[in-house]
């Protein structure tokens, strides 16, 4: 029931008493209706209140995951590059261990994860402007998608960065997959 149901209530109440062919109404009966469509706008109001809060609050939510996420991807990836750049200076004193030009697919790989990832955060940007200041949502989706999709695709860089880091050091994978 909304607003339009308690106009259209009080006014079945008035259409009663003109079929009875009564033309006043005794104040304490009308004002008996008031308080009750009052007491239903405000229960009207307070749950319309309720329910935008439990809407801000859920976006809240979902905001705060999404900014974990790529700041999730962007420290994956960002270790990854740092370990293997670590490992690269200094195996340079031992070069037997490993041939360090074959780590460099899966550094690129780890700074391309970071790349999309940081990518994903700039986009995210741009799509709360969108959300904001245009009407139509369509480009707020598209972007937001587009956003979602790069942040998704900077860990697969960490798990193919993982895998190409393995065969440069000559691990076995298949050993660990059971």
């Amino acid at each position: 029931m909304d607003g339009k149901d308690v106009i259209y209530a009080l006014r079945e109440y008035l259409d009663h008493f003109k079929s009875q062919n009564i033309h006043t109404l005794p104040i304490s009966s009308f004002e008996h209706q008031v308080s009750l469509a009052e007491k239903f706008a405000t229960q009207c109001n307070e749950d319309k209140r309720m329910k935008h809060e439990e809407s801000l609050e859920l976006l809240k939510s979902v905001i705060s995951s999404g900014a974990n996420a790529i700041k999730a991807a962007i420290l994956i990836n960002g270790g990854g590059a740092v370990a293997l750049l670590a490992f690269a200076g200094n195996a340079k004193d031992n070069p037997i261990l490993v041939n360090i030009d074959s780590i460099s697919l899966a550094l690129f790989v780890f700074c391309l994860g970071v790349f999309l990832a940081s990518l994903s955060s700039g986009i995210t940007y741009f799509t709360q402007y969108l959300f904001h200041h245009f009407s139509h949502k369509p480009f707020g989706k598209i972007t937001n998608y587009i956003s979602s999709l790069f942040n998704f695709t900077s860990f697969l860089c960490f798990i193919f960065g993982v895998y190409f880091a393995a065969k440069s050091l000559g691990l076995d994978l298949g050993q660990f997959i059971v």
